[in-house]
């Protein structure tokens, strides 16, 4: 059994022996080293010299101005084109003034204390009137002075009714040569009044001071009034 194997062994090897001789043979030889180096040298020798690439100068980059520069630059020459207009002033109409209406003329009346003793009314004598009472003052009893100056004087009393409201004014005065002559003694009747009741008094205060009443004999001068 161990001859059989040993001649196994020895066919096997000179079998594969035999196949790589074959393959051997079929293939092509490589070249020496020496070859490849004079082939690759005669290559370039034929091939013509590679140009070096020439390097091209970069375009400047253009610098735009700045949007704002350029507005600024056209309102700028706007401004210096555009003439300047002189201001104008606005001038307000004057408001139409409405002529006022007239007052309503108010109601007037004198009423005259004369000398005689009697007494004239005239004019509308109403609530809401103006009434002017004229006192004479030949009516006046009581007429002294002082160191040549008069020293005497009247005073008016008007109550009016209802409300009982009274006025009290001076009745005489004198001029600058010491006349006596009527103060004018303006009432507002009130409105409402029915009655004006009147009455006087004459003083003195020469030597020592007395009084004279003119009151229709105390009874008052009584005037009626229109509502």
């Amino acid at each position: 059994m161990a001859g059989a194997s040993k001649s196994k062994g020895t066919q096997a090897r000179s079998t594969a022996s035999g196949k790589a001789k074959q393959a051997a043979e079929k293939a092509p030889a490589a070249p020496a080293t020496s070859d490849v180096k004079a082939a690759l040298k005669q290559v370039e020798a034929k091939a013509p010299p590679a140009k070096a690439a020439e390097a091209k100068p970069a375009p400047a980059a253009k610098v735009e101005p700045k949007v704002e520069a350029k507005v600024e630059a056209k309102v700028e020459a706007k401004a210096a084109a555009k003439p300047v207009e002189p201001a104008l002033k606005v001038v307000e109409p004057a408001p139409k003034t409405e002529p006022k209406a007239p007052a309503p003329s108010r109601p007037a009346a004198t009423l005259a204390f004369e000398k005689s003793w009697n007494q004239s009314l005239q004019g509308e004598l109403v609530g809401g009137a103006k009434l002017t009472i004229t006192y004479d003052p030949a009516r006046a009893q009581l007429r002294h002075s002082h160191n040549g100056a008069p020293a005497w004087g009247v005073q008016a009393f008007v109550k009016m009714m209802p409300s009982g409201q009274v006025v009290e004014q001076p009745a005489v005065e004198f001029d600058a040569k010491q006349t006596p002559k009527a103060r004018p003694v303006v009432v507002d009747v009130l409105k409402g009044t029915t009655e004006l009741q009147l009455w006087f008094k004459n003083w003195t205060g020469a030597d020592s001071s007395r009084e004279a009443w003119d009151s229709n004999f105390g009874n008052n001068y009584r005037i009626a009034v229109r509502s």
